[in-house]
């Protein structure tokens, strides 16, 4: 069986993990932003309709 000698391209390799590390920071950042809207939209957006929720939820009578 034939030795293979591996010659690793250093700067190549830092590119390629300089770049992993970017398209991960880009997908925490989007699905941050996400989350982020989400909670903006239910607290301002849709606070009328779940206050009225609980509100009568609280105020329900027992029979």
């Amino acid at each position: 069986m034939p030795y293979k000698s591996h010659v690793s391209d250093h700067s190549y390799e830092a590119h390629l993990f300089r770049l992993r590390v970017i398209v991960a920071a880009l997908l925490v950042f989007v699905l941050l932003g996400s989350l982020l809207a989400r909670l903006a939209w239910l607290q301002i957006i849709d606070y009328s309709h779940f206050s009225n929720l609980s509100e009568n939820n609280r105020i329900r009578l027992m029979a």
